[in-house]
Formats: C-alpha cells, sequence, structure tokens
C-alpha cells in the first residue's frame, strides 16, 4: 500500500458517519462553496491543513478509489458509492444535496457494515 496515513480505515468511516449524522457538513461549508463530503471533515488527511501538505494519495481513503484515480488531488470524489459506479464527482454535477447526502449515507454504512464483517471474520480465523 502507496499509504502513509496510519489511521483505522473503520474507525475513520465510522467517524465520518457520525459526523454526518450530527450535521457537522452543515458548519463546515465556505461561505463562497458548499461543504465537500470526506474533504471538508477530519477523514481527510488534509483536515485543518490550508496548504494541503499531504498528497491525496497518502490518504488511507484513496485506496477506496480506483487505481487510475488514487494518484489525482481529491482521489476520494471518485471512490465508487454504489452498484451504478456514482462517485461524489458525478453526484456534486447533477444531484441534489439531499441526493448526495443519501446516497453518502448509504455507502458510508454499507462500507463500515462490510468492513466490520471482514474484521470479524478475520478475528474468529485468527483464534481458530
Amino acid at each position: 500500500m502507496n499509504s502513509a496515513d496510519k489511521r483505522d480505515l473503520l474507525q475513520v468511516l465510522r467517524e465520518e458517519l457520525s459526523f454526518l449524522d450530527s450535521g457537522g457538513y452543515k458548519r463546515t461549508g465556505k461561505a463562497w462553496r458548499p461543504a465537500l463530503l470526506l474533504e471538508d471533515s477530519v477523514a481527510c488527511v488534509n483536515y485543518g491543513d490550508p496548504f494541503h501538505s499531504q498528497p491525496c494519495k497518502q490518504c488511507i481513503l484513496s485506496r477506496l478509489a480506483p487505481r487510475e484515480k488514487r494518484e489525482l488531488p481529491g482521489s476520494c470524489r471518485h471512490i465508487p458509492l454504489n452498484k451504478d459506479g456514482e462517485t461524489l464527482d458525478l453526484l456534486y454535477r447533477y444531484g441534489t444535496e439531499a441526493e448526495i447526502e443519501e446516497t453518502y449515507r448509504k455507502w458510508l454504512v454499507a462500507t463500515i457494515r462490510q468492513l466490520e464483517s471482514d474484521h470479524g471474520h478475520k478475528l474468529y480465523s485468527a483464534a481458530t
């Protein structure tokens, strides 16, 4: 893995879901643009860094993006969110705020469940 980000992906996504559900994005929007999911939260490796010093490819979230998109700035915008392959990048172009948030929340919940299931299976396998 090309990631220098040592955070636990499952924990990052749990915190992101909590941030979303508590209305965190409603408070993080800039005066000149709406909030960007993932990029304007603590999930972003560059959160609070106005210079965005860390390349996105080093963020733990970049491993969820297609391999060919991981080198791009904002690679998290290219993570497929559903079986139709919709991404935040696409949804920002044609979705309403409500549609974007609903699709994103469903993806977060499904991804967290999958990671929890995988983690539980690994723990069970290691114990046997």
